[in-house]
């Protein structure tokens, strides 16, 4: 069973049909923000965020939107990281 995104007239799009490659980072952050409202939304299980964990998450996403983060590849951040330790 695979994952499937809903659109917003609700049709399931199996998540292997969409190229998450061509999104932006500032569209990464979008799509993110909306999958984390809905498992919010949807989920019994979901821990709720904080103020201040909801505020911070907004922070960077109107910094992304602004283009005042600059994403790196997740194989780049953790070899960084990596380095660090």
């Amino acid at each position: 069973m695979g994952f499937q995104i809903f659109s917003g007239d609700h049709m399931a799009i199996p998540i292997q049909d969409i190229d998450f490659t061509t999104l932006s980072p500032a569209e990464m952050m979008q799509l993110a923000e909306m999958l984390y409202a809905r498992a919010i939304h949807d989920s019994e299980l979901s821990a709720p965020l904080s103020p201040d964990q909801m505020r911070e998450i907004q922070r960077r996403s109107m910094a992304a939107d602004r283009g005042e983060i600059v994403a790196e590849p997740w194989e780049e951040a953790l070899k960084r990281i990596e380095q660090q330790l």
